[in-house]
Order: C-alpha cells, then structure tokens, then sequence
C-alpha cells in the first residue's frame, strides 16, 4: 500500500512539476529543435500521454545530447510508464550533465525507491534536499 501510496504521489509531482514549468526556453545547451520538443514533450504530459512525452523527450536528448532539461523530462516520463530503469538512466545523466538541476536528485530517488533500491533513494532525496532545502516533496 505505501509502495502505491508513493508512486501515486511521484506521478502528481511530476504532473506538477511539468506543468508548473510551461514552455521551456531556449539554453547554451539546447537547440530550436530541442526546445521544440521539449515544449511537445510538457504538452504530451499535460494531456496524460507519457507514452507521447517519452518519444518527445527522446526527440530532445537526440537533438542537443548535453541538454540535461531533455533527460529530466524524460525520465520523469519513464517514471509516469513505470520504466523505472531507464527513469534512473535518464535522470543520472541529467545530473551528470547539470549537477544542480533541481528535481533530477528527487525524481531519481522516487526511480530507484520504485525498484526497491532504497539506500541509493535515500542518498539522492538528500541530494536534491542539500539544492532545495525548503522542498517539501523531496523531505517526505
């Protein structure tokens, strides 16, 4: 029951998170292209199709590869189809590429919980806790 309370949860975050961010803007690290189908990728969410926000996050890793904004979109995708695997994948390289991305830590800590990695959960909730200290998703 926690397991589902949680994931319930992660998925009302994520729905949050994208549409509280709206069209992204154009960065050093993104191109037209990419921005473009980051923008398709919120809209694909926002309507309940992560199946559709996937391929158009995927879109935007292709177009600009060091676009950590594309993986943190797609792997809050993969979360919402359960691919908790590649959620984590996407979100690692997220941090990699931006390490003070803020909720690539979060939501790769939710991935790894999902996969009953919880050591590893733990210590990203941290993370993402030393960046936002005030944020109330990544303290509960």
């Amino acid at each position: 029951m926690l397991t589902y309370k949680f994931h319930l949860f992660a998925l009302l975050v994520l729905v949050a998170e994208l549409v509280a961010a709206g069209p992204r803007p154009m960065t050093a690290q993104s191109s037209p292209q990419s921005t473009n189908w980051m923008n398709q990728g919120a809209a694909a969410v926002r309507q309940g199709n992560a199946a559709q926000a996937e391929q158009d996050f995927q879109q935007a890793v292709k177009s600009a590869p060091g676009f950590a904004d594309a993986y943190l979109g797609l792997g809050m995708a993969q979360i919402r189809e359960g691919k908790f695997e590649a959620a984590q994948m996407s979100l690692a390289k997220a941090s990699e590429l931006k390490p003070k991305l803020l909720s690539a830590h979060m939501f790769r800590g939710i991935a790894l919980f999902q996969m009953n990695q919880l050591e590893p959960a733990i210590a990203q909730l941290k993370e993402e806790i030393k960046l936002q200290p005030k944020n109330a998703e990544a303290l509960t």
